[in-house]
C-alpha cells in the first residue's frame, strides 16, 4: 500500500458493470480475429478498444504530504484524475454496506438468484457527510477499521459515526 513516504495508492478495481467488461471481451476477440484472418490494421482499433475496456480501473492517490487526493482512472498505465483537497474532506467514516447482484432465470419456475455481500467502505466525508470519497473497500469490518485508524494518524482527520446532514457536535469513535 505504501508507495514513497507520505503516498498512498489504494486499487479499487473495475467500477463499470460485468456486461460492458465483457462487451470489452468480445470487441477484443472480434478485432483478434479480425487482425489474424482479416489483415493486421482491420482489426487493430477494436483490438486496442476491448482490451482498453477490458483492462482499465479506478482507483485513488492519497498525499498526506500535500494533503491532497486524486481519483484516477487507469488506461494503459496511464492515471487521468483530478486532485481534490483533503482539508475538503475533515471526517473519516466506515460504512457497512450490502453488494447484491441479482440475476432472472427464466424457465418453468422463472426464479430469481440474487447473492448478497457485506462489504465496509472507508470514506473520506465532507461537514455535512452528504458528499464522500471513497478510499477503500474491505470485506472484514476489523481490516477497514484498521485503515481508518491508520488514515487518521496519518491525515490528521477524525474517524466518526456517519451523521448525513449533521447539524450537531461530531460523534467520535
Amino acid at each position: 500500500m505504501l508507495m514513497k513516504q507520505n503516498y498512498h495508492k489504494f486499487i479499487l478495481g473495475k467500477e463499470s458493470p460485468l456486461g460492458f467488461t465483457l462487451f470489452g471481451v468480445v470487441i477484443a476477440l472480434a478485432g483478434g480475429r479480425l487482425a489474424l484472418f482479416d489483415g493486421f490494421w482491420g482489426g487493430f482499433i477494436p483490438l486496442l478498444v476491448g482490451l482498453t475496456i477490458t483492462f482499465s480501473i479506478t482507483g485513488i492517490i492519497l498525499d498526506t504530504e500535500r494533503k491532497r487526493i486524486k481519483e484516477y482512472t487507469s488506461i494503459w498505465f496511464m492515471k487521468f484524475g483530478k486532485w481534490y483537497s483533503l482539508d475538503s474532506y475533515p471526517d473519516i467514516l466506515v460504512l457497512r454496506r450490502n453488494r447484491s447482484n441479482g440475476m432472472n432465470m427464466y424457465g418453468t419456475g422463472s426464479t430469481i438468484m440474487t447473492t448478497s455481500t457485506v462489504i465496509f467502505e472507508v470514506s473520506f466525508a465532507s461537514p455535512n457527510h452528504l458528499e464522500l470519497f471513497l478510499i477503500a473497500r474491505k470485506y472484514n469490518e476489523h481490516e477497514a477499521y484498521r485503515l481508518a485508524r491508520e488514515l487518521e494518524k496519518e491525515t490528521g482527520h477524525e474517524l466518526v459515526r456517519y451523521n448525513p446532514g449533521k447539524q450537531q457536535p461530531r460523534m467520535k469513535l
